[in-house]
């Protein structure tokens, strides 16, 4: 009988340690889902599509609002929007507005996409379970290198950071 409760004891431990296994962060699904999530929402749009036929902040912070939520976390959207209406005239020059460019010709908002990841410089961070990319930009200014960390947020990858 004593065998018997030994050998199912260990058992019982061998599935909930087995189990657990399971449950920890998976770098290389993190790099791959993140990555792909990314990489969508920069082919959301066509490189300098017009997105809003003027500048005017409220309506730049409408369609923002309205588009992207699915591709940033509530924090990261938060501090988007902020960028765009604190600016009595916009700056795009905000490293959390990276994905916008001024037409200050025609007044136009642009969507600007072309960014290259470089994926031997990937960086995991287990603990706060967030994944950084750095970006390298097609532009002149502040958004030529950009970081943009990965976080998940309701189970999808999402923006949470750009620096």
């Amino acid at each position: 009988m004593k065998m018997k409760n030994k050998l199912l004891s260990i058992m019982l431990i061998t599935f909930l340690g087995l189990s657990l296994v399971g449950c920890g962060f998976n770098v290389d699904k993190a790099k791959a889902d993140s990555k792909q999530a990314l990489q969508t929402f920069l082919s959301s749009h066509k490189n300098k599509e017009v997105i809003v036929n003027s500048m005017d902040n409220e309506k730049v912070e409408n369609y923002v609002s309205n588009n992207f939520k699915e591709y940033f976390t509530d924090q990261f959207m938060s501090n988007v929007k902020s960028t765009i209406t604190d600016k009595s005239v916009i700056n795009f020059d905000n490293k959390n507005t990276f994905f916008l460019i001024p037409d200050n010709v025609e007044s136009k908002t642009e969507f600007f996409n072309d960014y290259k990841l470089n994926d031997s410089d990937v960086q995991v961070d287990k603990d706060n379970k967030t994944v950084k990319y750095n970006v390298k930009g097609n532009y002149v200014g502040t958004k030529d290198l950009i970081t943009i960390t990965m976080k998940q947020e309701n189970g999808k990858w999402k923006m949470d950071k750009v620096e």
